[in-house]
């Protein structure tokens, strides 16, 4: 998606990069070479699952300011394993009941990300 992006001069409203955000399921997502967060236009901080939003992302901007981020494109399921377990972590601090169907989505996530890193060799 982030290639589409680039493809169109970097316009996240594009259609090219909106099918393929759809298409991969992505809400949001970090770029590391303009250390910008990218979020909907319609993330609120009220919404259990936009904070969650915002505190994945900044999971990767912490990963990329570690210098983790270049290891992206080698152990992708390992960033990703690592910023919904934090998402998870900060999410049950925050609000006292999270959305079931949420958290449920997180475990599933977490779950399949699990299963990448104990097929590949991401050491």
């Amino acid at each position: 998606c982030k290639r589409a992006a680039n493809r169109q001069g970097k316009d996240v409203n594009s259609p090219m990069y909106q099918a393929c955000m759809l298409k991969d399921r992505v809400v949001a997502f970090y770029a590391s070479a303009d250390e910008v967060m990218y979020l909907p236009n319609t993330i609120s901080l009220t919404n259990p699952e936009d904070v969650g939003t915002i505190i994945h992302e900044a999971t990767h901007y912490v990963q990329d300011r570690h210098g983790e981020l270049g290891a992206y494109f080698k152990c992708i399921a390992l960033l990703e394993y690592d910023a919904y377990k934090i998402e998870i972590k900060i999410m049950e601090q925050l609000f006292d009941v999270p959305p079931k169907s949420y958290i449920a989505h997180l475990i599933e996530r977490i779950g399949h990300f699990k299963q990448q890193l104990s097929t590949n060799d991401c050491t």
